[in-house]
């Protein structure tokens, strides 16, 4: 079953492979089309065959679950204003420093702010060859992004990193940058981690150079509380 024709691997929404009693039950939101391929394991199976398409009752799946999809087409809630629903379909507050415009400002190093990123949304991302040290073969940073901005008051060499000990989610991604809405073209650095803030930017910065530091995860549900370091590097 496809929700696009002609699809890409991100488009089935289910399949079967056995010998002629394939099912496949999937959910379908009003409006919604989806494209029924008809195949064979190897090249030349062919023959006659029949297909049924019959409606199944379903149960909404909404305990503990205040947002998102019920599993039936459905909705189990919506949040409010400012609020974003979760990957556990909860309801958290967005961060006011969701994007560059409103970016958090670092000021006298050293410098420490804690936060969450589960209730941003996923704003900025980083391509394939874009920032040094950043991906080489794919897109990082499709989890929800939070931004910090510093301007450097002298010459000066600038460590942007976690606390280690205090960033308790997986597939964090740091990365820094000049302008937000042209990240491939004023990428300064950026370092991946499968594990929780294992990232360190070390930036030689210019007297009254500005950057934006985005405090981001690898994929979409790379969220957590993390605390956000940054100091003058010896």
């Amino acid at each position: 079953m496809l929700e696009a024709c002609p699809p890409t691997f991100q488009d089935c929404v289910g399949a079967s492979d056995s010998n002629g009693a394939e099912s496949v039950e999937f959910v379908l939101a009003t409006g919604e089309i989806v494209w029924i391929v008809v195949d064979g394991s190897d090249a030349g199976d062919s023959g006659q065959f029949g297909m049924s398409i019959n409606k199944v009752a379903c149960t909404p799946q909404c305990d503990g679950k205040v947002c998102g999809k019920n599993g039936c087409g459905g909705s189990c809630g919506s949040c409010k204003f400012a609020e974003k629903c979760t990957a556990l379909q909860s309801c958290v507050p967005t961060p006011s420093n969701d994007s560059c415009e409103n970016a958090l400002v670092i000021g006298d190093l050293p410098y420490d702010m804690a936060g969450n990123n589960s209730g941003a949304n996923n704003t900025y991302q980083v391509g394939a060859s874009e920032c040094p040290g950043g991906p080489s073969a794919a897109i990082y940073g499709k989890g929800p992004d939070m931004s910090y901005v510093y301007t450097s008051p002298i010459d000066q060499t600038v460590l942007f990193t976690f606390d280690k000990n205090q960033t308790l989610f997986l597939n964090t991604f740091l990365y820094a940058v000049s302008d937000c809405n042209d990240i491939a073209g004023s990428c300064l650095q950026a370092q991946y981690s499968p594990l929780s803030g294992g990232e360190s930017l070390i930036i030689e910065m210019k007297k009254d150079q500005t950057v934006y530091v985005i405090v981001d995860g690898f994929g979409a549900n790379s969220t957590g509380d993390f605390v956000f370091h940054a100091e003058k590097f010896e």
